[in-house]
């Protein structure tokens, strides 16, 4: 098979994300909560309009576009009304895109910001024993990117707490990172194993960050070795597993097999290891982005009439068959992917956040950082 460049793959992609952002932008509530849903334009779902919304302006300034201009929106507004939402406890879980958002935008300081929320820096570390290991290595980011911006003392101290936090999340022989902490609540606890793809992206990332950041190669040290266990997992095809357990390293869950994953998120990772110092899996990269057109499926998953990259492939199956899977998930049991290929189907969704981080991922691949940004 003959790969795209860096480059080819990300141009044909970058006017899709472009126009479909500018659907998805709703300016009723100055937030991109508008996704594809079978196809359909709609709302979407619990807390996709905040994390949404926050990827979507993180990567619009990283890939230097025009957004008052193209977007016909004001920056300070969508702020306020990504703001207003963490006024509600469950958007705690996405607090640290905002603040990451909030940094490299120049917004609120962040302490203006964290009362406005009732909230102080003294009481970031307790919200994370709830958080998912994703959602606190978001936290460390945008503390990451605040220090940058503020250089403040109390910020870099609450940052190496939440550093600290990240780091015990990690299990000692597989490399993994759990999906909650050890002491979460028994209602999370009990499938803490079960940790997903985006918990070792996320926390690679924040981690690389942090060691640009401070200049602590440590932090590079501790997910190098984390990023080559999900590089050895990854499909003959490029695919980018779904569900892991934590324990041992091995694929509970294969598919969904998500095309953010594919085209956005695996390379995001990949990119700040590289940035950061560490190996650059360039070969798993572009295996990465061929599966878009060359998968187990056949499926072009670049949809260049609609002009979308569709959510995922995944299980065919009636929801007694998906919860007695996830159930067997949840006791250790993985599933063979070496077997008979399972009767697949394509998911005919994009969310918001889909095309903010293809856009992101292209400018990191692409062009150096703006100083805002460590990557």
């Amino acid at each position: 098979m003959r790969f795209k460049s860096s480059s080819a793959f990300y141009q044909e992609l970058h006017g899709f994300c472009i126009e479909r952002l500018k659907e998805s932008f709703n300016p009723d509530s100055q937030l991109f909560d508008l996704r594809l849903h079978n196809r359909h334009w709609g709302l979407v779902e619990g807390t996709e309009n905040s994390s949404s919304t926050a990827m979507v302006l993180i990567a619009l300034h990283r890939a230097d576009i025009d957004v008052e201009g193209l977007f016909s929106l004001q920056i300070k507004s969508v702020l306020k009304a990504l703001t207003d939402l963490h006024r509600f406890p469950v958007y705690h879980e996405t607090l640290g895109l905002l603040i990451w958002a909030n940094a490299i935008w120049d917004g609120s300081s962040l302490s203006d910001l964290l009362q406005e929320l009732g909230l102080s820096l003294i009481k970031i570390p307790a919200l994370t024993r709830n958080l998912k290991s994703a959602e606190l290595a978001w936290l460390v980011s945008g503390f990451a990117h605040e220090y940058r911006r503020s250089g403040e003392q109390d910020v870099l101290e609450t940052l190496k707490i939440l550093l600290t936090q990240l780091q015990l999340r990690q299990h000692k022989t597989s490399h993994v990172f759990y999906h909650y902490a050890h002491n979460a609540p028994l209602r999370l606890c009990y499938r803490r194993h079960v940790t997903t793809f985006a918990d070792q992206v996320y926390p690679v990332q924040a981690l690389a960050f942090a060691s640009i950041l401070l200049k602590e190669p440590g932090y590079l040290q501790q997910v190098q070795p984390c990023v080559q266990q999900i590089v050895d997992l990854q499909g003959k095809l490029g695919q980018w597993w779904w569900h892991y357990d934590a324990r041992n390293a091995q694929v509970l869950q294969a598919y969904p097999v998500y095309s953010v994953h594919q085209h956005a998120m695996a390379p995001m990772m990949l990119m700040a290891l590289a940035a950061a110092g560490g190996k650059a899996h360039t070969a798993a990269m572009s295996l990465s982005h061929a599966w878009q057109d060359h998968n187990e499926i056949n499926a072009n998953m670049t949809d260049r009439e609609v002009g979308t990259m569709w959510r995922d492939i995944e299980y065919d199956e009636n929801k007694l068959a998906s919860s007695f899977r996830k159930a067997r998930s949840v006791m250790g049991q993985t599933r063979d992917r070496t077997s008979r290929l399972p009767k697949l189907k394509i998911r005919y969704d994009t969310w918001p956040y889909e095309w903010g981080w293809c856009l992101y991922a292209q400018a990191i691949a692409t062009t150096a950082p703006p100083s805002q940004h460590l990557i």
